[in-house]
């Protein structure tokens, strides 16, 4: 697992993510010393005494060897914001926290790189690998010698099972299962309760229009049945 350092933290966001990270480093005793906004004063509760900057005057005042950044921009199906971000820090220099829930259970026997963020109830098993810059959210679990994809949002109740592999920019939705040893190509979208049991190709958008139906669609619509 990635070694996770002690520098100050600047969290890029301050949408609903954001305050999720937030609150898991000020439960771990992390020092916040900047929100990075646009414009404006965030109103959650959680980003209370956090300075707010745009990205000038960030850059102005601190340096890549003094903070850490956190992406807190969520992954929204169809944008590529969350990995444009994560792409234009890197190359200014800085390092991305790795934040991992002390609620999460992950085995000494997984790997996660740099940027990942393991949330609340999480379980990452043995031999599985998280690549840079994804979400494991709420709850999910990625089985044993799982692969998941750089840029990747597994998201709340999703299961992984055992040696399946997702490539960049997919998103799971919440409760979805990806079936053992299936592989899912770049930018696939797999919407909330889907099980998927056939490998998917790039760019393919699978939803359960139905409890009992779930559909694929790529250049067109068919049973994933």
């Amino acid at each position: 697992m990635s070694k996770v350092n002690d520098k100050p933290i600047a969290i890029i966001g301050g949408g609903g993510h954001a305050s999720v990270l937030a609150d898991i480093l000020i439960n771990q005793k992390r020092k916040i010393v900047a929100l990075i906004l646009p414009s404006g004063q965030p109103e959650r509760q959680v980003f209370n005494n956090i300075p707010v900057y745009n990205d000038d005057q960030f850059a102005e005042i601190f340096s890549p060897e003094e903070i850490s950044i956190v992406n807190g921009i969520g992954f929204i199906p169809h944008s590529q914001l969350r990995e444009t971000i994560y792409h234009k820090y890197k190359a200014a220099g800085f390092i991305f926290e790795t934040i991992i829930s002390t609620d999460a259970i992950i085995s000494p026997y997984a790997k996660v790189q740099e940027g990942v963020q393991i949330l609340h109830g999480a379980v990452v098993q043995s031999g599985a690998l998280i690549k840079r810059n994804s979400i494991v959210n709420t709850r999910a679990v990625v089985e044993h010698d799982s692969i998941i994809g750089c840029h990747n949002h597994v998201a709340p109740g999703s299961l992984v099972c055992g040696g399946a592999v997702t490539d960049d920019a997919v998103f799971l939705g919440a409760g979805s299962v990806v079936i053992q040893g299936i592989n899912i190509s770049k930018r696939c979208i797999v919407g909330a309760g889907c099980i998927i049991k056939h490998d998917l190709s790039e760019n393919s958008l699978c939803f359960s229009p139905s409890p009992r139906i779930e559909s694929i669609r790529n250049t067109g619509v068919s049973d994933h049945e």
